[in-house]
């Protein structure tokens, strides 16, 4: 496990949030991920489905996962033949991930970092590919987007699954007492945010070819209903 070190106020909540967290989801369970579907998979199908039709064929792929957390998705992708660099601001997560690929035998071709994922200490252009599950929104997104910029190769790819309203409007109303109080917003820490149609226009600003594609317009109510 290497470490960058440099985190700022706002880093270290994440850091200390997901650290608290991580042992007491994984420790004494299964770390196995089968080669076929990640376990991300079982809960998210159509969201990871989705992402694996813009990821296409990526066997001797090198791949950067931003918020690995305890690395089932480095893993899988590692069992399916690509190199891979999982970053997190968690350490613990990381020990997590790093013990999670030794179990599966993937431990030559994973590589795990604990930093902010705002300012890495890869090479220019070193990734064919960027992944990130549900990471982005807790992130200063116009600096990782110019980092990922950075360190991604030329024709690479760049792929975010992200919460998103197109509507500040709408989201006002979603976050209104009286809509919280019968269907409460999950957040997991005080510094991530939903992204909005602003954050978009970033993601046009430092990449070309971007497509989006929006799933779960109902979610909040579906989430409740289960």
């Amino acid at each position: 496990m290497m470490e960058n070190q440099h985190f700022t106020n706002r880093q270290l909540v994440e850091r200390n949030y997901y650290n608290s967290i991580v042992h007491d989801k994984w420790d004494n369970k299964s770390l196995l991920v089968e080669q076929a579907e990640p376990p991300f998979n079982y809960y998210s199908g159509d969201l990871f489905g989705c992402a694996k039709n813009y990821l296409g064929e990526f066997k001797n792929e090198v791949i950067l996962e931003v918020g690995c957390g305890n690395g089932e998705t480095s893993v899988w992708f590692a069992k399916n033949g690509a190199e891979v660099y999982g970053l997190d601001i968690s350490d613990e997560s990381i020990k997590i991930a790093e013990r999670r690929s030794s179990e599966n035998w993937t431990a030559e071709k994973t590589h795990f970092l604990v930093s902010p994922a705002e300012n890495t200490e890869f090479p220019d252009s070193f990734f064919d590919i960027i992944f990130i599950n549900v990471s982005l929104h807790h992130l200063e997104v116009e600096t990782a987007l110019k980092e990922f910029k950075r360190v991604l190769k030329h024709n690479g790819t760049f792929i975010a699954i992200e919460p998103f309203v197109f509507s500040k409007i709408i989201q006002k109303i979603r976050t209104s007492k009286l809509v919280t109080s019968l269907y409460p917003i999950r957040q997991e820490t005080p510094t991530e945010r939903i992204l909005f149609s602003d954050d978009l226009d970033l993601v046009k600003k430092y990449f070309s070819d971007v497509e989006y594609k929006p799933y779960r317009i109902f979610s909040p109510f579906i989430f409740k209903v289960k």
